[in-house]
């Protein structure tokens, strides 16, 4: 695997291996906790990242060979909107229905879910070459193309943001006491 590619998915698989270790340490009530009615608990919290690399993976074998020098610079622009919103916590709404959480999985099966997308993910990263890095991999809906690196960076920042959700989950009113 290419040597950026591969920088990233270690640091990504350090994050996810970081907060998989810090839920598994977490009652259940604080795992289903939901600071209002409409908010999402610290599971479904979980379930949309993986659901997000599900869809990533997914559309990553339905990339197109290439991408005009107007999409790329489309690309480009909106991935630094969108790390800024992330990195300042901005509250983004869900561009797609399709990584919205359903609120029924268990912490083990959405750690068994996460395993096999991010070997699927690897995968489908191992044969990249030099070339394949300014091929698009996925479609973001508010970025479009993204190149493999481009859409690495999301992923990392994506997890990011939502893990400084689940620090504002914890520190709401109500949050149950461990033990």
């Amino acid at each position: 695997m290419l040597t950026p590619l591969r920088r990233r998915l270690d640091r990504m698989h350090r994050q996810r291996s970081a907060l998989l270790d810090e839920l598994a340490r977490l009652p259940s009530e604080q795992l289903a906790f939901r600071p209002a009615p409409e908010s999402w608990s610290t599971l479904e919290v979980l379930e949309h990242l993986v659901r997000v690399e599900e869809v990533v993976v997914l559309r990553a074998s339905q990339q197109p060979p290439s991408r005009s020098l107007r999409q790329g610079l489309r690309a480009a622009g909106s991935m630094v909107l969108v790390r800024l919103a992330l990195g300042a916590g901005i509250r983004i709404k869900v561009p797609s229905k399709a990584v919205l959480p359903q609120g029924n999985a268990t912490l083990a099966e959405l750690r068994e879910r996460w395993d096999r997308v991010r070997n699927k993910l690897e995968a489908v990263l191992a044969d990249h070459s030099r070339r394949d890095l300014r091929r698009p991999m996925m479609r973001h809906p508010l970025c479009g193309w993204l190149t493999p690196i481009q859409t690495l960076t999301f992923l990392e920042q994506h997890v990011t943001h939502h893990t400084r959700q689940l620090g504002r989950i914890r520190g709401s009113p109500g949050y149950p006491s461990a033990g």
